[in-house]
């Protein structure tokens, strides 16, 4: 549905399914390695289970958010400097159980708004 609703306006949109921790890490480092210059913003939704300020891959194993965000810093992502970057991230941060369906699953979606005027 994330992926209707961006295409809908416009984005440019990028889908990565079951990622395992150091997939997820190797992906977003080379996301910001792109060049982002004709495009108006980032954003990124991940969907996954979590615990406090991190995020489970399909292995199981906690990446911390900082270290998913911090490849699109300035320094690193030179190309997004002074344009939105915005992360929703959907992922259980604490410890209670939830009813719901069992298993870890993660659903990656990369999107980029290139020039685009609403009429």
């Amino acid at each position: 549905m994330l992926e209707n609703v961006f295409t809908k306006f416009h984005f440019t949109v990028r889908v990565e399914n079951d990622l395992e921790h150091d997939k997820l890490v190797q992906h977003l480092k080379k996301v910001s390695e792109i060049d982002h210059g004709p495009y108006d913003c980032f954003i990124c939704c991940i969907l996954s289970h979590g615990v406090f300020g991190g995020i489970y891959g399909t292995d199981g194993i906690t990446v911390p958010i900082k270290d998913l965000a911090f490849h699109f810093k300035p320094t690193s992502c030179p190309s997004l400097r002074g344009k939105p970057k915005l992360f929703f991230i959907q992922a259980c941060q604490g410890d209670e159980q939830q009813a719901g369906s069992p298993g870890v699953w993660l659903s990656f979606l990369l999107c980029s708004l290139g020039m685009y005027e609403i009429q």
